[in-house]
């Protein structure tokens, strides 16, 4: 039996693998506890993981909870492909804001954010390509 926070990550792995963006064909996988030095990025990794949960919100409708999952994207690039990847994050952040609800009751989403949309020091210094979405889902 899962837990409730990995089967939400679960879901959105499966809804980034579900379509292509960018014209490409995303691979992502859950990682509970995400390891990625510069050495292992060869090619687009996609890693979900489940990162943040708050206590039960009081609202008008009874108590929910809101839990955050981050989506990271790493990839050894030039720098003329850049913009290609960040095509990439945008249209996920579309796809994803587009969703009504995940499956199996899990929640809705209430906000997508990049957060860095690319991490710039590690582009220069490394060309890799890094960008971390955080995704809000109430539930």
């Amino acid at each position: 039996m899962s837990s409730v926070f990995y089967k939400t990550a679960d879901a959105f792995k499966d809804i980034l693998n579900s379509q292509s963006f960018n014209d490409i064909q995303l691979s992502a996988v859950v990682d509970l506890v995400p390891d990625y030095s510069s050495e292992k990025i060869k090619n687009l990794t996609v890693v979900v993981t489940p990162d943040t949960v708050t206590s039960d919100i009081v609202t008008f409708d009874g108590n929910e909870r809101v839990r955050t999952v981050s989506i990271g994207l790493m990839d050894r690039i030039k720098q003329n492909e850049l913009d290609n990847h960040i095509a990439i994050v945008e249209e996920i952040m579309d796809k994803l804001e587009s969703e009504d609800r995940l499956p199996d009751d899990l929640g809705s989403i209430i906000l997508v954010e990049a957060d860095p949309l690319y991490d710039i020091d590690r582009m220069r210094s490394k060309k890799i390509f890094v960008s971390i979405l955080k995704v809000t889902v109430k539930c």
